[in-house]
């Protein structure tokens, strides 16, 4: 019984192993940016407050400036939405929206 759960684990063990190792890009790849740059959208900072053609600078998943006249920091994506609107929004923890049925 104790060679048969040893078997089944190195088992495990050797297919995440090789899982990983597939996962893993060979060769030069791009640097993923922690910079992102939202420009030309109609941004609604709050109700009754909203700049036009305005840009909004992420750094790490968390907004760092929002403005009419902001320049794109050096090493920033740049993500161009004219004619798009940017709205505040806010995460449900408890909503079920998203959540795979079998959760």
């Amino acid at each position: 019984m104790r060679l048969a759960s040893l078997a089944l684990l190195w088992l495990a063990v050797s297919a995440v192993s090789n899982a990983l190792a597939q996962e893993r890009p060979v060769g030069l790849r791009e640097a993923v940016p922690t910079w992102h740059a939202l420009t030309g959208a109609r941004i609604v900072v709050r109700p009754g407050q909203v700049i036009e053609r305005g840009t909004l600078i992420l750094r790490e998943g968390r907004v760092v400036a929002v403005g009419a006249q902001l320049p794109v920091p050096p090493g920033a994506r740049e993500w161009k939405l004219d004619g798009a609107t940017v709205l505040p929004g806010f995460i449900d923890l408890a909503s079920p929206l998203g959540v795979p049925a079998s959760l």
